[in-house]
């Protein structure tokens, strides 16, 4: 069974208080820090060796690209809906 991250962050759209909220990101977290090693781990076992840095380098660039793509969605989406849809949004994508 893989692991359903997108169910945390969905729970964070309806944490009650701060202290749900921050025990939720924070399980979120060490569950995304085990993610990411390990797809790196899986990238370099299952890619060929011409392409597999390539492949690596494009595999992480996610993170940053991704932390900057919410970053622009947040000075949008913070006003209006409020912080809540940006976790509605985050879960929902990873459906």
């Amino acid at each position: 069974m893989r692991p359903r991250l997108h169910c945390l962050t969905i729970l964070i759209y309806v944490a009650p208080n701060r202290e749900v909220f921050g025990i939720l990101r924070f399980v979120a977290g060490i569950g995304l820090g085990g993610l990411v090693p390990s797809a790196n781990a899986i990238t370099a076992e299952f890619v060929r060796v011409k392409y597999r840095s390539f492949v690596s380098t494009i595999m992480m660039s996610g993170i940053p690209i991704g932390g900057s793509v919410a970053a622009l969605l947040g000075l949008v989406m913070l006003p209006n809906p409020g912080w809540r849809s940006m976790y509605a949004l985050a879960g929902g994508a990873g459906g």
